[in-house]
């Protein structure tokens, strides 16, 4: 599943929105000693910020606040954040936990590979001032990444610094070091950890394979 994530969620291109701009944009930050930093500003003081996505409540226990002003709550299913004292804000940092979550009815926000890279599921990001309404689907995203490491969004290598408009239901990038193929028309990254002989023949394979279905 990791392989064909990597090979297909990353060579999308980007979509064109007949929607409005959410007034929250998204920055991440991965430090140098591999912490990630997710922050939202607001165009506008919120009283609360609104996920759109919620298969369940473990952004509770793996998304923590920087400052103890903030929480993560839960109600009717939905999970948001809330500054503490009821006051509205323009803008809130959390620490995230970069490893495998299992969700059943969406995508992991983080799927690591074998060398520290990892795939990043945006529309596991996305939120809301106060409460989220259909007509509202683009947000702007800035990453940064240390220096050595690259960052691959729909088929586009950026060294260590990007920034995008995302919207509908999100994409996956890659974040890390590793080189990927690279053909005319897409780029994919194969798990270095896979054993030898399977990366020889993906390797091999894939360009030919996505350079056929462009022609198709």
């Amino acid at each position: 599943m990791k392989i064909i994530r990597a090979i297909l969620l990353l060579c999308v291109s980007f979509p064109t929105w007949a929607s409005n701009q959410s007034m929250v944009d998204i920055s991440i930050v991965k430090s140098d000693d591999g912490k990630w930093t997710l922050t939202y500003q607001t165009k506008q003081p919120a009283s609360r910020l609104s996920f759109i996505r919620n298969p369940d409540r473990s952004r509770i226990e793996r998304w923590k606040p920087v400052s103890s002003d903030f929480a993560i709550v839960s109600s009717d299913e939905q999970e948001y954040i809330i500054k503490k004292d009821g006051s509205a804000f323009t803008e809130v940092s959390l620490l995230l936990t970069p490893t495998y979550k299992h969700l059943a009815k969406d995508y992991a926000p983080f799927s690591p590979y074998s060398n520290d890279g990892v795939l990043i599921y945006t529309g596991r990001l996305f939120a809301c001032i106060n409460t989220c309404i259909d007509n509202v689907n683009q947000w702007h995203i800035s990453m940064q990444v240390p220096q050595g490491e690259h960052i691959i969004v729909a088929s586009q290598v950026f060294k260590h610094t990007t920034s995008w408009t995302d919207g509908n239901d999100g994409m996956n990038i890659y974040v890390g070091s590793q080189q990927p193929i690279a053909t005319q028309n897409v780029v994919a990254v194969i798990d270095s950890g896979l054993p030898d002989k399977i990366k020889r023949s993906l390797n091999s394979d894939i360009p030919s394979l996505l350079n056929t279905s462009s022609r198709d």
